[in-house]
């Protein structure tokens, strides 16, 4: 009975949290919402994000007491942490120790120095944030929490009831980088369209200028007052800040300007 009730109870606080992620504002909201209701179960919760260009995870958001400094925008390349290859090889929650030769070997290459006590072993678990694109695996971060505190074990029953939640936390980083992406093509077009209209005013510009050089010009019957009326309307447009005028001369292959 103890265990049903705690069953239901968590599907409650799982539903109250998933509404609040629709409601909140931002991703970081929502991924903070995320991150607060983990840490009712664990004593830390932490979320990193996953830069492909340099294929490691980048710390981005914490909550918890006795939070790890330094977190925010730190490195973890993937390749040198056997905890994040071994997370983004399966599709569900896994838990590690600390203590361990490979916890050892993860806070090496990390430059991190294990100071917790040695006779204790304490226990955190990696939630896997992907999605796949076709056949192909997308990763997109991971969801950290841990037992540093308290030192009290979580079961993997625990863990797996929380993967409705964390796909929550998939969408909303995924979305998030689709409307940075969308909007940062939408400026660009933008840009691109702003730069076309600049062009085709100054073409009407100076089509309007040479109809009406052109059609001024049938009134003159002086070159030179023909050729000066040109050059000053072509200036007026705005397109050019100068204008050179030349003839060429076939016969002798020379060209004067005039």
């Amino acid at each position: 009975v103890a265990k049903h009730i705690q069953t239901y109870q968590d599907k409650e606080a799982l539903t109250d949290t998933f509404l609040q992620v629709q409601k909140a504002t931002d991703v970081d909201s929502a991924l903070m919402v995320i991150l607060q209701h983990l840490q009712k179960h664990f004593d830390r919760a932490r979320i990193y994000l996953y830069d492909p260009n340099i294929n490691s995870l980048i710390g981005h958001l914490q909550y918890g007491p006795e939070l790890m400094r330094d977190f925010k925008s730190k490195i973890y390349p993937i390749d040198q942490d056997a905890y994040s290859l071994q997370t983004f090889s399966a599709d569900h929650p896994r838990i590690y120790q600390t203590n361990t030769p490979e916890h050892e070997g993860r806070m090496q290459a990390v430059g991190t120095q294990n100071v917790e006590n040695p006779k204790v072993v304490s226990e955190w678990a990696d939630f896997p944030l992907t999605q796949y694109s076709g056949d192909q695996q997308v990763i997109i971060g991971k969801i950290s929490v841990d037992n540093n505190i308290t030192f009290i074990p979580r079961s993997k029953d625990l863990l797996n009831r929380q993967m409705v939640l964390i796909s929550q936390a998939t969408i909303a980083i995924h979305h998030a980088t689709l409307q940075k992406s969308m909007t940062a093509q939408v400026a660009q077009r933008t840009q691109q369209l702003s730069a076309t209209n600049r062009v085709l005013e100054e073409k009407d510009k100076l089509l309007s200028a040479l109809q009406e050089v052109s059609n001024r010009s049938f009134s003159y019957l002086d070159q030179d007052e023909i050729l000066d009326n040109f050059g000053k309307r072509i200036i007026q447009t705005g397109v050019f800040r100068s204008l050179m005028i030349a003839f060429v001369d076939h016969e002798t292959e020379t060209i004067e300007v005039v």
